[in-house]
């Protein structure tokens, strides 16, 4: 996999290696627009309800996926994958899906999805045979511009 690894943070070493891929998560956290934090991811790995994944080259941090575990009400659980944040994911980004559907199946979900994918994203993964399909749309209507 071209000398990258992926390493899962356990919730009780968050607290002490966070500041590591603080600046890799900025990424995201600066397209946010104030709805996800740092001090948010990090206190809600610390509380087990999202695994962090760091993707790194040697030792320099590259990218970091934030997983969590949904159930609908209808039982149907899926693996989410809201936080994709870093560089090279034409390059990791077929191996952390084979990650990813592993850990999909320990859990027993039927489904990954991403939220708030970019559209180059499932484009690149598609080189690798990798398909995603949209499943949703997310659009936003901003009411205090419109007054």
């Amino acid at each position: 996999m071209n000398g990258y690894k992926f390493s899962m943070v356990p919730s009780n070493l968050v607290e002490a290696v966070f500041h590591l891929f603080e600046e890799c998560l900025m990424l995201v956290v600066e397209l946010g627009d104030g709805e996800i934090t740092l001090e948010s991811l990090k206190q809600q790995a610390i509380k087990n309800e999202v695994a962090i994944c760091v993707v790194s080259k040697g030792d320099q941090i590259v990218a970091v996926n934030i997983f969590e575990e949904r159930t609908f009400h209808t039982g149907k659980k899926c693996l989410y994958i809201p936080v994709i944040s870093g560089t090279g994911i034409d390059i990791w980004g077929e191996a952390f899906h084979e990650l990813a559907v592993s850990l999909a199946k320990s859990i027993g979900a039927v489904e990954l999805r991403g939220c708030a994918a970019r559209g180059g994203w499932p484009r690149k993964l598609g080189h690798h045979g990798i398909k995603w399909r949209e499943v949703y749309c997310t659009i936003a209507f901003d009411i205090e511009a419109s007054e």
